[in-house]
């Protein structure tokens, strides 16, 4: 099964963009049910913070995958949670 597929399957969310890897706009709950689809098809994962992110690394019998997120403040001042920047990259090894 391919990775768009799936997690199609895991959240119901498409990609917008797939030029350089799969571009997702999503709340926290759809994130973490990304996160969690991941996981499920990885052996291992790591994961590495810096200023403008996340990154997530997960390690598949093909390669890896590599996931970074970013938190995007939202248009709507009054919502109080942050909108997540999903990118999502296959990197054979």
């Amino acid at each position: 099964m391919k990775l768009e597929e799936l997690i199609f399957k895991e959240t119901g969310v498409r990609a917008f963009s797939h030029d350089g890897g799969l571009v997702y706009m999503v709340n926290r709950q759809e994130y973490v049910k990304i996160f969690r689809a991941l996981k499920r098809v990885s052996r291992a994962y790591t994961v590495s913070r810096s200023v403008r992110g996340r990154r997530y690394k997960f390690y598949t019998e093909k390669g890896k995958i590599i996931m970074d997120v970013a938190e995007m403040m939202p248009s709507n001042i009054r919502k109080r949670e942050p909108d997540y920047m999903v990118i999502i990259r296959e990197v054979a090894e």
